[in-house]
């Protein structure tokens, strides 16, 4: 649905920004914020935010950075595929931890992002990038991905794209779930 919304909602805008409907409470000015990173950091094509709800401080677990294991980021054979997603999922920075004791101004990198507030240079989606229907990391000719399907593929494909860029607000920015749902 969101890659229908883009494609057919996109004319001349410069930015696009995703907000989950059951978000209560956004930091002062974070979009703002949001689109002066990316005017002025040619890199930052797509940005997202802490997002927490009242009982727990990471809602949105599809924002996250993978150390330098290479094993994490290519091909993974049939067999291997349950073993390295516990592996991913075990070792995998989220954005609480990768935020913490930073600068408002700062901008953290990230691999995977989420979708409760999420940021994306429409130039990007000008050039196809777009929420994959499928998991992309690992694809090759010959065998499916392993990980990275919807948000959690977009920055494995807008990477390789001028200005694809993944990062996420540092700081106290941050947005609120709602508790319901």
């Amino acid at each position: 649905m969101r890659n229908y919304l883009m494609l057919k909602a996109l004319h001349d805008e410069k930015h696009i920004i995703w907000l989950d409907a059951d978000v209560v409470e956004l930091s002062d000015n974070i979009v703002q914020t949001m689109i002066s990173h990316s005017d002025t950091n040619g890199d930052a094509g797509l940005i997202t935010a802490l997002c927490h709800q009242n009982q727990m401080l990471n809602y949105d677990k599809n924002a996250w950075k993978v150390g330098d294991n290479p094993r994490l980021s290519g091909s993974v054979s049939d067999g291997d595929r349950e073993a390295v997603l516990a592996e991913l999922v075990a070792t995998r920075m989220m954005i609480p931890e990768l935020v913490n004791g930073t600068d408002d101004s700062a901008l953290v990198p990230l691999d995977s992002v989420g979708g409760t507030i999420l940021y994306i240079r429409a130039a990007l989606v000008r050039q196809g990038v777009n929420f994959p229907q499928f998991n992309v990391v690992g694809t090759t000719w010959s065998q499916t991905g392993w990980v990275g399907v919807e948000t959690e593929g977009i920055c494995y494909v807008a990477r390789g794209l001028k200005g694809g860029g993944c990062f996420a607000l540092a700081g106290k920015h941050h947005i609120r779930h709602s508790d319901w749902g």
